[in-house]
This record gives structure tokens, C-alpha cells and sequence, in this order.
């Protein structure tokens, strides 16, 4: 947020203000609670999550463990019955990712805290994924490493924002997991933001007597829930990485894409070490701009900035008159 806006982070960081919430639910805490509830009931076992063919009674508790401190309102039940069906759309989505993938959870709201660029970066980690490959019986397991976090809004990724020291919280977190890439058991495998807004599958697709089709023949269904849920973020090449990004023949022609889970930047693996030091670099950039009282409302965007959409824009004096647009091309490492 630094390099998106810095008089923005001044405003939020600094001074602490926040964003007076006047909704029934906040949709994005909800989610969140949702999708950690279920991958942390099942995080030892997740081969039986991918054998659920019943989403719906794991659905309500979880919504019960992520609303529990929220007063029902008989006039709010139709968001409660929305939240239902996006969270069990979601679950679905979930397990046939990992029904394809060789990835599985190892932790989730993980916390992460490390010194980088001068400063300790802290933050949790939404879910940590890994693979885990047996080298020596005398020898730790060698783990492959994706951070992944979770987004209500809007997110994709572009390689051109890197250098901008634009949307680089996964990356972040990556960085806090794996390390410089000196350790002998950790890899990088990827860095990526999850969809978890549910807002144009057919309510058709649902139905109060059969509850959602989970036929994998239903190709409308499913080709939009894959595209609503796509993972967006930078992969790293490595022996069994990308394969194990891509599905199987079957769920490719109901997705209508090769890779129906993920849309990524790739990023050989031998390049890790050189992408975390020009991120640095950029980090400390901003940093030094703050601590030298540079708060300029001076926002930065890939093709367009959002300041219709900042919480402060009734005090900017900017709103947008004066933005930075970059350009959507592939960062050169230095």
C-alpha cells in the first residue's frame, strides 16, 4: 500500500484512521473464517475433504463459527442464504483444485515476521501450501512452497507492478517463508492472490430440494466456478511445480482452460533470489520516502488507480487528478 498511495498508508498506519463500517456482515472477515475453518478441520486429513460429496452441513458450521458474534436479522436472511451458497461454491472450488494438485495445506493465518529492507515485515499468511518430496530416509523432506492469499475484491497480478512495489503482499509473505533461498529444504513455488468473491454464477445452478449440481458433466456450472475462483499470482518453474498447477484433461474441457485453477506469471526458479533483492530495493525506496515525511497523494496504478473507491478520498486534495499509469510489461530483473 506504501507505493500504491502513500498519503493513504499515512492515514491508515500513521494516524490509525479507519473506515467507519455501517453493513449487517462484513462479507470479506466471513469468507475468510470460512475458508480457514474448513481447511484447518481437514488440514491433516485433506484427501477426506476431497472425498466430500456434501458441502452443505460443513457450510453452516462454518458460517456459525464466522457469524457467531453477529445478532440474526430476520430482514437479512436472503444475505445469510447468499453467503450459503457462495461458501459451499467455494468448498467445491477448493476441493477440485486439490483433487488435481499435489499441493496440500501445511498452515493456515500463519504469522509471518522477518527483517527485510530495513524494517521487520509482519503479517499472516491466509494458507501456506506445500510439496513435500522424501530426498533421504536420513534427511529432512524437501519442501516446495505457495503462499496464497485470500481476496473478496478484485485482484490480479502483473510482473509490471513489481518494480513499482505494487501488490506485493504474497510476495512478502513468500519471502518471510522460504527465506533468501539458502535453505536446504525450502523452494519457492508461487505467490498468488485467491478470488473468493461468488457473485456471477446462475442462481440457476442451485436449488433449495438438490442443492448445487455436482455433476461434472454440468460444463456451465463449472467452467464459471473455475473462472470466478482463477488464483492469480507469479510461479516459479521447477521440476513438478507447474504440472502440478494444471488439471486433468477432464476438468480442462469443462473450464474451457489448460489451466483452470491459476493464472500466472512464470518466473524460472533460479531467478527467486535475484526478484527478492530488487523488491528490497524498491521497499526500502518507499520506506526512506516516508521517514523523510513524503506522504504525497500521489496514487499508482496498473492501467487505472482506485481512489473512487479509498476510504479517504473526501480529505485527499488529489482524487486522482495527478495518478501514475504503468505500463503492463514483464519486469527485467536487474
Amino acid at each position: 500500500m506504501i507505493a500504491e498511495c502513500r498519503f493513504r498508508y499515512f492515514l491508515k498506519y500513521g494516524l490509525g484512521f479507519r473506515r467507519r463500517d455501517t453493513s449487517y456482515i462484513s462479507k470479506g472477515n466471513i469468507v475468510h473464517t470460512c475458508l480457514d475453518y474448513v481447511v484447518r478441520k481437514f488440514i491433516h486429513d485433506f484427501d477426506l475433504y476431497i472425498g466430500t460429496t456434501d458441502f452443505e452441513p460443513l457450510a453452516v458450521a462454518a458460517l456459525r463459527e464466522a457469524t457467531r458474534e453477529i445478532e440474526p436479522r430476520a430482514e437479512q436472511a436472503h444475505v445469510q442464504a447468499a453467503l450459503k451458497r457462495g461458501t459451499i461454491r467455494l468448498f467445491e472450488h477448493i476441493k477440485q483444485e486439490f483433487a488435481q494438485s499435489a499441493f496440500r495445506p501445511f498452515a493456515v493465518e500463519a504469522e509471518v515476521a522477518y527483517p527485510f529492507a530495513g524494517v521487520i515485515i509482519r503479517g499472516k499468511s491466509d494458507r501456506i501450501d506445500i510439496i513435500e518430496t522424501q530426498i533421504a530416509p536420513d534427511k529432512f523432506p524437501e519442501q516446495s512452497v505457495r503462499v496464497v492469499d485470500y481476496k473478496t475484491g478484485a485482484r490480479n497480478f502483473s510482473q509490471s507492478e513489481i518494480k513499482y512495489g505494487l501488490n506485493l503482499q504474497a510476495l512478502l509473505y513468500l519471502f518471510g517463508v522460504v527465506g533468501d533461498g539458502n535453505d536446504n529444504n525450502k523452494s519457492p513455488a508461487g505467490a498468488y492472490y485467491f478470488s473468493a468473491k461468488s457473485d456471477s454464477v446462475k442462481e440457476e445452478a442451485y436449488s433449495p430440494e438438490n442443492g448445487y449440481k455436482a455433476d461434472i458433466s454440468d460444463k456451465n456450472y463449472y467452467k464459471t466456478l473455475f473462472s470466478e475462483h482463477k488464483k492469480h499470482g507469479l510461479a516459479f518453474t521447477g521440476e513438478g511445480l507447474l504440472d502440478s498447477e494444471h488439471v486433468d484433461k477432464s476438468l480442462q474441457s469443462l473450464s474451457g482452460s489448460r489451466a483452470a485453477f491459476t493464472r500466472h506469471d512464470v518466473l524460472p526458479a533460479g531467478e527467486y533470489e535475484a526478484l527478492r533483492g530488487q523488491v528490497e530495493t524498491t521497499v526500502a525506496h518507499n520506506i526512506a520516502k516516508l521517514q523523510q515525511g513524503d506522504i504525497s497523494a500521489v496514487p499508482v496504478g496498473l492501467k487505472s488507480v482506485r481512489c473512487d473507491s479509498c476510504e479517504f478520498r473526501i480529505i485527499c486534495a488529489n482524487r486522482g487528478n495527478f495518478p501514475i499509469i504503468i505500463e503492463d510489461k514483464k519486469t527485467q530483473l536487474q
